[in-house]
């Protein structure tokens, strides 16, 4: 058996493809997968970051309408709740109730709508009293009443003749009440 012997040439050589093969050995069994790992961390961390802002950014937007809701119900003096879905029947007995006074009255209603897991239940009302003063009454008593709700687009009209005064005079009221409730139970 014959072996040949390597110059040194040869040897240094042999080396340096030795030391090649395990530094791509190296990259590619364990550097690369750990880099690759790495990215995959970071990525799936900045995602959960993402998660967490846009869960703080809902946290501090619900306190937020909280201490609206809060605001508003204590600010004037009386108390609103905001009933789960389908108030519609408590509603129908309030709003009777409120126009009863009225010499008479009409009430349209208009799909709900959801935002924020509140439902806003628009009704179009419509009604007649003696003058100003007792109109005035009865949205008082519709805005200060215990289910939470907003008033908007009123519009008092004399019924007489244009240039009646509406303080002494019958007068057609018509406005939009939006009467809000929870979204589930």
């Amino acid at each position: 058996m014959m072996f040949k012997s390597f110059t040194k040439r040869e040897k240094v050589l042999l080396v340096i493809l030795v030391l090649i093969l395990f530094s791509a050995l190296y990259y590619f069994t364990v550097a690369l997968p750990s880099i690759n790992r790495i990215s995959a961390a970071n990525e799936k961390a900045a995602s959960v970051q993402d998660d967490i802002m846009l869960e703080m950014a809902k946290m501090k937007k619900i306190k937020e309408m909280q201490e609206k809701i809060e605001e508003a119900s204590s600010s004037n003096g009386f108390k609103t709740v905001i009933p789960n879905y389908n108030n519609l029947e408590n509603v129908m007995r309030q709003m009777d109730a409120f126009l009863s006074s009225s010499t008479d009255y009409k009430l349209s209603f208009s799909p709900t709508t959801e935002e924020n897991g509140l439902l806003y239940r628009p009704i179009d009302v419509e009604f007649d009293c003696a003058n100003y003063s007792a109109a005035r009454a009865i949205i008082d008593k519709i805005y200060t009443s215990p289910f939470k709700c907003v008033i908007d687009n009123i519009s008092v009209d004399n019924m007489e003749y244009q240039d009646a005064d509406i303080v002494n005079h019958p007068v057609k009221v018509t406005m939009t009440v939006i009467f809000i409730e929870k979204k589930g139970k």
